[in-house]
């Protein structure tokens, strides 16, 4: 996974990062990015490089700011390095931009020295002939990440097959209570490899009075966004 530092720690509760690596957890992958990286003699720019090569898949989040200098390739951060890397290796590239409207303080936003440079990578990756997602929240974040690991995976969920709205679902209120970590396990349940074979049934169960109907609803509104694209 490739992203600046801001976005391992913003936003404050559950950052970006966090949630990618949930969805990562939640497909059985192992999340490799620099801020783990055990010490090593080698140059930083060697060990990330390897890194890349090494991996299944390389994730992108991108934000608004830049990042790191690579020391010996100054044109570069190291996120735009590590996806140049990936480019090279041929590895499948899952590329995450923050949307302009995405909720965050004023450090998610101000890169005083190279805001122009984050703006051309941005759009060097919209231009890149790789199919971009554009995020507005980690739980937004997570739940993309995890329909694209599952198609990675080898297709056994025929994510395409949706053909139009769900009818006789009820409309959402408005203040339904929000309770995003049942909802992002609900929903890596029902698209895991597998979970798409015929004749499977998904059930909610539990004590009444505890919101499995609204949980449901909200799911369902979930499942027609992700398919719609």
């Amino acid at each position: 996974m490739s992203h600046t530092s801001e976005l391992q720690r913003l936003p404050v509760g559950r950052s970006f990062v966090a949630a990618a690596k949930d969805a990562v957890n939640r497909a059985d992958g192992t999340p490799v990015e620099m801020a783990y990286f055990p010490a090593d003699p080698r140059p930083p720019v060697q060990v990330c490089r390897e890194a890349v090569r090494s991996a299944d898949v390389f994730v992108g989040i991108v934000g608004f700011r830049y990042g790191s200098v690579v020391a010996d390739r100054p044109e570069l951060s190291y996120t735009e390095l590590e996806f140049e890397e990936a480019t090279k290796a041929g590895k499948p590239c899952l590329i995450f931009l923050l949307g302009e409207d995405v909720q965050g303080t004023e450090e998610m936003f101000r890169d005083i020295n190279h805001s122009e440079r984050q703006e051309r990578f941005r759009n060097r990756l919209l231009g890149s002939g790789i199919t971009v997602t554009t995020v507005t929240s980690p739980e937004g974040l997570s739940e993309a990440l995890s329909q694209a690991l599952v198609r990675f995976a080898g297709g056994a969920v025929d994510v395409g097959g949706w053909r139009g709205p769900v009818w006789a679902v009820p409309e959402l209120r408005g203040n339904e209570v929000d309770r995003p970590g049942l909802m992002d396990d609900l929903v890596a349940a029902v698209t895991r490899p597998g979970a798409g074979a015929v004749g499977m049934t998904t059930g909610l169960w539990g004590a009444g009075g505890f919101g499995n109907t609204t949980l449901h609803l909200r799911h369902t509104y979930r499942m027609i966004r992700v398919h719609a694209g």
